[in-house]
């Protein structure tokens, strides 16, 4: 994972948490939803370590795992398994 990744990651989780501010979302729920999305970036960037298996980091693989965490995880490795 490089630095562009990362960048992009922290981007769309940022984004996400000031739409959920803008929308009034209590502090509680922002928060969770934040730690969710970040487990869900570090599970990815390991992921690409298991022989075999290569998610690219691109923009869409970044909003589903920032929006979604670990299911966000999942469904890009169904994806990429389906390629």
């Amino acid at each position: 994972m490089q630095i562009p990744d990362i960048l992009m990651i922290i981007a769309v989780i940022l984004i996400f948490a000031l739409i959920l501010k803008i929308l009034k979302v209590s502090l509680k729920m922002i928060i969770k939803t934040v730690i969710n999305a970040i487990i869900g970036a570090i599970v990815l960037y390991l992921i690409n370590f298991i022989p075999n298996v290569n998610i690219e980091i691109n923009l869409l693989s970044s909003i589903l795992v920032g929006t979604l965490g670990l299911l966000g995880v999942l469904i890009t490795l169904i994806m990429s398994m389906i390629k």
